[in-house]
């Protein structure tokens, strides 16, 4: 597709305490987001700090955190001038993968903290043009309405048969 992803690090807050703020702090202790770092930290108890470092870029990014059984995120952007502030994540967000639209400004940095729990798996960080993603949503909602749909149309008619049956047997 043509796009270059940004820098992603994490860190472990094993205490579970660290503020968005004191994370900022500790920037020497990310390390570098690699394919095999879903494995590294599965079951290691405490909070995954991750953090997408700023980059000029011309259009917009969408970064999805792929995983399984996420129970709780939180997203922060720090500004240009130091603040922080809490983002949502995208309105058209479809299952249990939280999405963001990440900045433009090569002056804001990007936080997600995952509130780690036994029985999920961090699976890999994406990033999509917006168009992309836009067309990725599309799809899953497709896929998804019509297995619905087929489920819900195999259930019906077999509720109809047997109506039917108890109804033909008076």
């Amino acid at each position: 597709t043509g796009i270059i992803p940004p820098k992603v690090q994490y860190f472990v807050d094993s205490s579970r305490q660290l503020t968005v703020e004191e994370v900022d702090k500790y920037e020497m202790f990310f390390q570098p987001w690699r394919s095999s770092t879903p494995s590294e930290i599965l079951g290691n108890p405490g909070n995954i700090w991750i953090r997408i470092d700023p980059y000029l870029k011309s259009h917009n990014l969408v970064y999805e955190l792929k995983s399984t059984f996420l129970v709780k995120f939180q997203a922060y952007l720090k500004n240009a001038y130091g603040f922080f502030e809490n983002k949502s994540p995208l309105q058209n967000t479809f299952g249990i993968q939280p999405a963001y639209t990440l900045p433009k400004s090569e002056s804001e940095t990007f936080f997600l903290l995952v509130d780690q729990e036994y029985g999920f798996h961090l699976l890999q960080n994406t990033f999509f043009s917006e168009e992309e993603y836009q067309a990725l949503t599309q799809r899953r909602v497709l896929i998804f309405s019509a297995v619905m749909g087929a489920f819900f149309f195999s259930t019906d008619s077999g509720f109809s048969c047997r109506h039917k049956r108890y109804t033909s047997i008076d």
